[in-house]
């Protein structure tokens, strides 16, 4: 990921076609958008499990010092300053919501290993729990100040033996899509979220701004050893040769590019030479969950909620694409939804009861798309066996279950 380069111009030529309405971008070659596909295929991300919500605003420098280890919540929580006593004085204390990611990466540079028997256990956890919190705030949910990440997702860190599973993937999507949607706003300058996943994406789809490799390296997939087995997206991680004509005409280079794409332009699916080899090359995870991939459900974040809309985008699921059935929330819902946003200022909120009926429709069964209704896409010159692996797999899931920890969200 070190070698990426993130194109602004890029971006901004995306934005220019994103319709909030829809989660789509609007293409010569029709819509197109981001799926659980990709994200699954990307980034192995788990897309089934329980919903990434909860409360957002509590004392939680006692938790960092319990899962971070004594003392850290004084190091690595960020500063705000304050009025004091005297009016021109300004008093430096902790927010108690964000964590300084340059002050976390201080303190957890390097294991200790000076004292006999460490690292301990407890000293692995402690490093465990602040690289994955690296990993959220600079990669998955990052802000727009790029060096802070919210305290409030170490709620789900606390037990790393045997921990429950969590819909990231699902959260990570609602992030890009909210982040998106507030891009396109004339007011905002900058975009945040996980920009490297949308990149990726386009690369893998589009041939914009698609960089060259520099050399014959590839990822290990199909690697016996799961957790040796990359995702898609690190075919992305070599060093490539970026394309320097765009650089002189910034945002009107993408602005033309992808004015002039055409549909034989389009690679829709460029994850199938790697799923319908048997055994399957990316890890197993993305095998099992594939039919979650056509599931309508509301995608949540704590304070966001989006709507999954895979029915608009079937070409990139080998499907030919009828006419999109209407959207199933009316405008003024849409807006209301959009007027969520987290300040330090909402007060102690839990999200799961704020949004409780759109998390139960991620928990319960969802409601996936009939493939009946559906047909290859005849614009597709060879097809493979990727209706025939979707359509067996949905035909012999069992029933959904309710999760066994819904009192865990809902609590009285």
């Amino acid at each position: 990921m070190a070698h990426i380069k993130i194109d602004p111009a890029l971006f901004a030529g995306l934005v220019e076609r994103w319709r909030p309405e829809t989660h789509s971008f609007h293409l010569p070659v029709g819509e197109m958008t981001i799926t659980l596909q990709d994200v699954s295929c990307l980034w192995a991300l788990p897309i089934v499990g329980l919903p990434v919500t909860g409360p957002s605003d509590r004392t939680w420098s006692i938790l960092v010092d319990q899962l971070l280890g004594n003392g850290t919540a004084s190091a690595v929580l960020k500063k705000k300053k304050r009025s004091g006593s005297n009016e021109t004085q300004e008093v430096r204390t902790t927010s108690g919501y964000a964590i300084s990611l340059k002050e976390l990466r201080i303190r957890f540079a390097a294991m200790p290993n000076t004292e006999p028997g460490e690292p301990t256990d407890e000293q692995i956890r402690h490093y465990t729990r602040a690289y994955v919190l690296d990993l959220f705030g600079s990669m998955f949910f990052a802000d727009s100040s790029g060096d802070s990440v919210p305290a409030m997702y170490l709620q789900f860190l606390e037990n790393l033996d045997s921990p429950e599973q969590y819909n990231w993937g699902g959260a990570v999507l609602a992030y890009l899509y909210r982040s998106l949607c507030v891009t396109v706003q004339r007011k905002t300058k900058l975009m945040s979220g996980p920009t490297v996943l949308l990149q990726h994406w386009c690369w893998s789809r589009l041939p914009t701004g698609c960089p060259r490799p520099l050399n014959d390296w590839s990822p290990n997939w199909g690697s016996p050893n799961e957790e040796e087995c990359p995702a898609f997206g690190d075919k992305w991680c070599c060093l490539h040769d970026y394309r320097q004509g765009h650089n002189r005409s910034g945002v009107s280079y993408f602005r033309n590019e992808l004015q002039k794409l055409e549909d034989y332009m389009i690679n829709r699916e460029p994850y199938n030479a790697l799923l319908n080899q048997i055994p399957c090359k990316l890890p197993s995870r993305v095998n099992d969950e594939r039919g979650v991939w056509l599931a309508c459900v509301p995608l949540v974040h704590f304070w966001i909620i989006e709507h999954y809309y895979p029915d608009r985008v079937m070409r990139q699921f080998g499907y030919a694409q009828p006419l999109p059935p209407p959207l199933p929330l009316p405008e003024d819902e849409v807006r209301r939804l959009h007027k969520f946003v987290h300040s330090a200022n909402v007060g102690l909120v839990n999200w799961s009861n704020v949004h409780q009926n759109y998390v139960l429709a991620t928990i319960l069964v969802p409601t996936t798309v009939s493939i009946g209704e559906y047909f290859l896409d005849p614009h597709v010159p060879i097809r493979n066996n990727a209706h025939e692996l979707i359509t067996n797999y949905l035909q012999t899931q069992p029933p959904h279950e309710p999760s066994p920890c819904l009192e865990t969200l809902f609590p009285d």
